[in-house]
């Protein structure tokens, strides 16, 4: 898992850096990075959430992987945003 969210993270980052070259391409990049980081940390805060449900141990980690995750969808809208409005 921790593989894969790297893998992501990079990608993420090679779509944000070559943003002006080629955006159509990574348009399409950054909404796949977006999506599946929302959804990583989505489950990475419910996951502290329901643990604090069953044991309850209440961790930083709900509010820090759920602002992340609602930031990745934030980062989404933005990204359909440019991909709409067309090339600058």
């Amino acid at each position: 898992m921790g593989a894969f969210t790297l893998a992501c993270g990079l990608l993420w980052l090679v779509g944000l850096i070559v943003n002006g070259a080629r955006q159509r391409t990574t348009v399409t990049i950054r909404l796949i990075c977006a999506y599946a980081g929302s959804m990583i940390y989505g489950m990475l805060g419910l996951g502290f959430l329901w643990s604090y449900f069953i044991a309850g141990f209440l961790s930083t980690g709900i509010g820090n992987y759920l602002l992340v995750s609602a930031l990745c969808v934030y980062s989404m809208f933005h990204t359909v945003k440019d991909a709409r409005s067309g090339p600058a």
